[in-house]
């Protein structure tokens, strides 16, 4: 019964690295009911060609000892002990050297992701029967595994000149992904193999993912391109081609390719599940239609529902985002999102006590701290300032810290913009003293203390915000425009606002800066090209301000007022503008 049950356990073994206790049972066959009366289990399929069973005659003459550790190995398989049933095949094939028993090793390692064993037992396994194809597809996936891409690609080339598939793709892209030191040498050794077999697709498509990872676009490029011309349908040559297009920036290109993917096989989920997800940031209608074709494919796939619902919302189709979001509620699925943008809805339609009770169930995620933030403003309507401010304490207080952070700034935003200085101070020191470093809480607590005039501490922390982050454009402006606007320390404002300018030239409250720089040195025409290129940027009242008295100064008193008054258009009380105005004795009636 040993020697049938050894027949038996032939099974072809998954390449993928994780598998269930099934997948085990699937593998394990009962040494103890008559294996031999049984017909050959259907093999597990395998992530990359599989190869066909060789049948192998077992070594007769086991002892007692070995008889009785295989028996307790098969025992412990079957009963889920998995760890004592590969302890004791490994410990029997290290004693044996019976070819059988290593292979038997070799598959249930591979099962539970024990790689050393799994690696020692194929080695054993090909060095009894180097003709064995599965023990050569073995060492292939556990030399890729453990980083021997030479190794690797011996074994696979090998498998090739038998007529086999090797894995090429499968070594090049986890040597590409570890970025090996030998990445170069093994291209040049893909390269060789090519030219002996220049139409073989696994290794054209494993050179173009070498070539690509070695910064050579094109000629990886090309490459995939003649994979897809030898097999227009291949799913992993059109994969390619569409990754190195997308590398090269000509994305319609990419898109285009990857719906020929879609087209070649339209009942492939992951595939058309990707390709929505790509028109996502550049076709949002398709986008939609893609991911209404995946609900119908996979009504129950609340990740699609989501994503469905998502963009329903974004094309303010109200109703029937609304619908698919309540659906995930009575899932139990996606409840934060869901409740959030159920929340949102409600407010599109005037109804700020449903928004507000959608908004309080949402508990954690990406959209928590704008769900209080919503939360805060609807009960600042319904109940009063003090009352919002203590449902953003009471909410902080149970947050995540990265939450907590946030919620932090939010209550401190909110006390300055209401005027409530010292109280708006004393939350940006309590936050910071929980997180001495961050910059957000840094960066807010700068720009009130410029707001409020106390320079000596905006720099102070603006200074602390650059050695924190360096070479940031946004904060090299503010220290040096603070600089520029609160004292006399041009000559160092100019290097803070220049440094930004040279990082981000297009910003326009950059151009701002160094417009009114310019005014500050006395060269007031290009200080009026610089403030009008911010302005057609973004209208500013800032920078308006800034403008006009450019204008003014200049004798362009009709071009002052105009930007003046359609600043105070947009924004009646702006103060800066009206201080501009008092200060230059102006009226604009």
């Amino acid at each position: 019964m040993l020697h049938t049950t050894l027949r038996c356990m032939r099974s072809r073994l998954p390449a993928a690295p994780r598998r269930t206790a099934a997948a085990l049972g699937a593998l394990c066959l009962s040494w103890l009911v008559g294996c031999a009366n049984q017909p050959t289990p259907a093999p597990v399929a395998p992530t990359t060609t599989p190869l066909p069973d060789i049948a192998i005659e077992p070594n007769a003459h086991f002892d007692t000892e070995t008889l009785y550790a295989l028996l307790t190995a098969e025992l412990a398989l079957t009963r889920e002990r998995y760890e004592l049933g590969l302890e004791n095949y490994v410990q029997q094939a290290r004693r044996t050297g019976d070819v059988n028993i290593a292979a038997r090793a070799a598959q249930v390692a591979r099962i539970l992701n024990r790689h050393p064993e799994a690696l020692e037992m194929a080695e054993l396994w090909h060095a009894k029967d180097p003709g064995s194809r599965e023990a050569r597809f073995i060492l292939v996936a556990e030399y890729i595994y453990s980083g021997e891409y030479d190794l690797a690609f011996s074994q696979a080339k090998r498998l090739l000149e038998a007529g086999h598939s090797g894995g090429f793709e499968d070594i090049a892209i986890e040597a590409s992904q570890e970025n090996s030191e030998g990445l170069e040498a093994l291209s040049v050794r893909f390269g060789d193999l090519l030219a002996l077999y220049p139409n073989n697709i696994e290794l054209l498509i494993g050179q173009s993912i070498l070539l690509q990872a070695l910064a050579q676009p094109d000629a990886a490029l090309g490459l995939a391109e003649q994979a897809t011309a030898l097999e227009p349908e291949n799913t992993r040559a059109l994969y390619q081609q569409y990754r190195v297009l997308h590398q090269l920036g000509r994305d319609e290109e990419a898109l285009a390719i990857y719906a020929r993917l879609v087209k070649s096989q339209p009942d492939n989920f992951r595939i058309r599940s990707r390709y929505a997800h790509m028109l996502i940031q550049t076709d949002i209608r398709e986008a939609l239609y893609q991911y209404q074709v995946l609900h119908a494919q996979a009504p129950q796939n609340e990740d699609v529902l989501l994503n469905l619902a998502l963009i329903q919302l974004d094309q303010k189709q109200y109703s029937e985002a609304e619908y698919n979001f309540e659906i995930l509620v009575e899932r139990g699925e996606h409840l934060d999102i869901a409740h959030f943008s159920l929340g949102d809805i409600a407010e599109y339609r005037n109804q700020p006590g449903t928004a507000l009770n959608h908004y309080l169930t949402v508990e954690g995620g990406p959209r928590f701290v704008d769900a209080v933030s919503r939360a805060a403003d609807i009960i600042n309507v319904q109940e009063g300032f003090e009352n919002a401010l203590v449902f953003i304490a009471s909410r902080r207080e149970n947050a995540q810290p990265q939450d907590r952070e946030s919620l932090y700034l939010i209550e401190a935003d909110t006390l300055a913009s209401h005027g409530y200085d010292a109280r708006a101070l004393a939350i940006y020191d309590l936050g910071l003293a929980e997180f001495p470093d961050s910059v957000k809480l840094l960066y807010s607590r700068a720009m009130h203390y410029a707001r409020t005039r106390d320079t000596e501490a905006a720099v102070h922390d603006l200074e602390k915000v650059l050695a924190l982050v360096p070479e940031n454009a946004a904060t090299l402006n503010a220290l040096g425009y603070t600089l520029l606007d609160q004292t006399d320390r041009i000559d160092e404002a100019e290097v803070y606002i220049r440094r930004a300018h040279e990082l981000n030239p297009e910003d326009p409250a950059i151009l701002d800066s160094l417009g009114w720089l310019e005014y500050r040195r006395g060269n007031t025409t290009r200080a009026i090209t610089l403030l009008r290129s911010a302005l057609d940027k973004l209208f500013d009242a800032e920078i308006a301000a800034h403008l006009g008295e450019a204008y003014w100064t200049t004798g362009e008193r009709r071009k002052a007022r105009s930007v003046w008054r359609k600043a105070l258009e947009a924004s009646p009380e702006d103060p800066l503008i009206l201080n501009t105005l008092e200060r230059l004795n102006v009226e604009l009636n």
